[in-house]
């Protein structure tokens, strides 16, 4: 695995997350939607939603409140309960889950775990197994912990991957809800029995208990249910002491995700550039930085705007730039789902599928087109009024910018693009193909660099406008700003 992934799960009862210890004395944590919002604002790389009684019961899975969960998200949703046949798996995927949870049927009905991998393939079948401390095993319980089985569950384990599962989700009865850590015997003995990945579950009390079932016990992802209901921590938290660690997590800084595709992109880039350019710098998203001390590096973004990748949304981009020092010297922007191409070099013009690209001429906000990748992005109340007044003032505003926002300033098609928060690789192509095109690429303090962690992108008669608004005079840096 190249990286460790942190989930939140809602176990849920009646509409309403709840949670208990060792599956009983169930409370109330609050509702569903909301809190799988919020934990993917904070940086959870998957969501598992448990509809825990849907079994014990005989209900089918809350489908309604799966749909609604899966709209909200951006991220992998998980669904489980109730899960008895193919049919409940599809009507699953169908409301939005990416994969699904199956416990109690697939000890009743083993065959169904092969049915559903052939189906809808191995990635989207989770073997889900609670499991209880005898002493000289884990006995496999199903119904919610309710019923044992006799059956061990690291033999279960292993002949749930024989079936057909791509996933292991490992709960320890016993743990679960004391916070007195992950069982790390019971996950190292699956982890070392099989060869899918094992998600960790029941008993996370701290930060520390992550690492542990990380380095400890061989999981591959760390499931947390109260710990975050209650705010004890929260993924930020548990994703810095994973930093400290040096244990590589799925979500990049920004909370956002980082699929396959990223990463195979960007390892394809560096090939071709230390195949060619072998004396340069290289520095990325994905991986990590390669002689940054070098006279000229490459600045590479393989998939900008994943998110929007991953929802099938044609606007994400490759992005790639030459710097020397601090000096962006060529930018170049690939967007393949809608076949356009645009790059510029310092001196040379920007170029727009083969012809020349030129920013529009507006001068009155009243009239401009402003574009952002998301307004939710915005850090503080003092900046989230100041980009109210912009947004009011202008003639329209649309979201969904990433990088094609910036395109769409450089061709014209729009006047201004905001950012609150973007990276080195995020603005640095940008920076030539802006400036070229006749516009001015700068951060919220009106300096000119892509490098300032926030970027303002305007035709140049509206930029003095926009940053008045956006950043009040005594903020303004004195060294390098655009008046």
């Amino acid at each position: 695995m190249l990286t460790h992934r942190v989930i939140a799960c809602l176990d849920v009862k009646d509409g309403r997350v709840v949670k208990g210890t060792r599956f009983v004395n169930l409370r109330d944590s609050g509702d569903p939607v909301v809190l799988a919002e919020g934990y993917e604002e904070q940086g959870a790389d998957e969501i598992v939603f448990l509809d825990i009684a849907a079994t014990n019961e005989g209900r089918d899975t809350l489908l309604d409140l799966v749909r609604r969960t899966a709209e909200r998200l951006f991220i992998p949703l998980t669904v489980g309960g109730g899960m008895r046949n193919l049919d409940d798996i599809a009507n699953a995927l169908r409301a939005g889950a990416d994969k699904v949870a199956i416990n109690s049927a697939a000890v009743r009905r083993p065959q169904l775990l092969t049915q559903a991998a052939s189906r809808f393939g191995s990635q989207c079948v989770v073997a889900s197994i609670d499991a209880l401390n005898r002493g000289d095993f884990w006995e496999v319980h199903v119904n919610g912990g309710r019923q044992p089985t006799g059956l061990d569950a690291i033999d279960w384990a292993r002949r749930c991957v024989e079936l057909g599962a791509g996933e292991i989700l490992l709960t320890s009865i016993d743990r679960d809800g004391g916070r007195s850590g992950y069982d790390i015997e019971l996950l190292s003995r699956v982890s070392r029995a099989v060869t899918v990945p094992i998600v960790a579950s029941g008993g996370a009390g701290s930060a520390r208990d992550v690492v542990d079932a990380f380095i400890l016990g061989g999981a591959d992802a760390a499931l947390l249910a109260g710990v975050l209901h209650d705010d004890t921590t929260d993924i930020r938290t548990i994703k810095s002491a994973l930093e400290a660690a040096s244990i590589k997590t799925r979500t990049k800084s920004d909370g956002s995700p980082v699929s396959v595709a990223d990463i195979n992109a960007e390892r394809a880039a560096r090939e071709w550039i230390e195949l060619r350019f072998p004396e340069d710098g290289i520095l990325g998203e994905e991986l990590p930085s390669v002689r940054e001390g070098a006279a000229r590096r490459w600045i590479l973004d393989p998939i900008d705007g994943t998110y929007t990748f991953l929802q099938s949304v044609p606007l994400w981009g490759t992005l790639v730039a030459v710097a020397e020092g601090e000096t962006v010297i060529a930018g170049a922007a690939y967007f393949p789902a809608l076949d356009e191409i645009i790059v510029a070099a310092r001196g040379e013009g920007c170029w727009w599928n083969g012809s020349r690209a030129a920013v529009s001429t507006v001068a009155e906000l009243s009239e401009a087109r402003l574009v952002t990748t998301d307004a939710r992005f915005l850090r503080d109340e003092a900046r989230r009024e100041r980009w109210a007044r912009l947004q009011d003032g202008a003639r329209t505003m649309r979201t969904w910018g990433d990088c094609y926002g910036y395109l769409l300033v450089a061709t014209g098609r729009a006047d201004i693009m905001v950012d609150d928060v973007i990276s080195d690789w995020d603005g640095a192509a940008f920076m030539p193909i802006i400036s070229e095109a006749g516009g001015t690429f700068t951060d919220w303090r009106g300096r000119t660099t892509p490098f300032g962690g926030d970027a303002i992108a305007t035709n140049a008669k509206l930029g003095p406008i926009v940053r008045e608004i956006l950043t009040p005079a005594g903020d303004m840096a004195s060294a390098g700003a655009v008046p």
